[in-house]
């Protein structure tokens, strides 16, 4: 069974070879929950960790081979989500920023009655914190150069995304073509 998150980043990528004029050899980042072991799961604090996926498409597969290509190339990535970046890094002392960290994806799974629902401790409101912030009236800051986040509403069997893309790099009539690309590549 295909799974929506894989066939998701494999479209991504597929987006990501276009854009970039055949590019085969891509690199973005992730965030993991970083709780790979049982115990974990009940301990209260941020074990995220940031995990980079390389992906070294074959320009002539098949839609079913890069979805199964990328299946088993995030299966074995989340083997080593634990491996903090820092180390990562440090294996590559020569990259003074490695490009994979200005490039993200996200897959998020939301149900109905969670998308307006506000959780309240006290006088605190508690909400999922943005990839980008609006710093003034034309002014959006991103953690990312260029990102894609999906979120599949569970109830409905729906998708919807956000490009968050950084205007330093790209003019907003590159970004609109890009998501008029996207939206496209995800209807054919």
């Amino acid at each position: 069974k295909i799974q929506s998150q894989h066939l998701a980043l494999a479209l991504y990528y597929m987006f990501l070879f276009k854009i970039t004029n055949g590019e085969k050899d891509l690199c973005i980042g992730i965030n993991t929950h970083g709780r790979y072991r049982k115990e974990f799961k009940s301990v209260v604090g941020m074990f995220v960790n940031a995990l980079p996926l390389r992906c070294q498409l074959d320009p002539y597969w098949s839609l079913n081979q890069m979805i199964k290509y990328v299946s088993e190339m995030v299966t074995d990535s989340m083997k080593y989500s634990y491996f903090p970046l820092q180390r990562i890094l440090a294996q590559h002392p020569n990259i003074s920023k490695p490009a994979f960290l200005d490039t993200s994806f996200d897959f998020q799974f939301t149900r109905s009655e969670n998308i307006e629902k506000k959780i309240m401790i006290g006088d605190c409101q508690l909400r999922p914190k943005p990839i980008s912030i609006k710093i003034g009236e034309n002014e959006i800051m991103s953690k990312f150069d260029f990102s894609l986040t999906i979120q599949h509403c569970v109830d409905s069997n729906q998708l919807s995304c956000t490009i968050d893309a950084s205007l330093d790099l790209f003019d907003s009539a590159t970004i609109d073509k890009i998501a008029q690309r996207f939206h496209a590549m995800l209807h054919q």
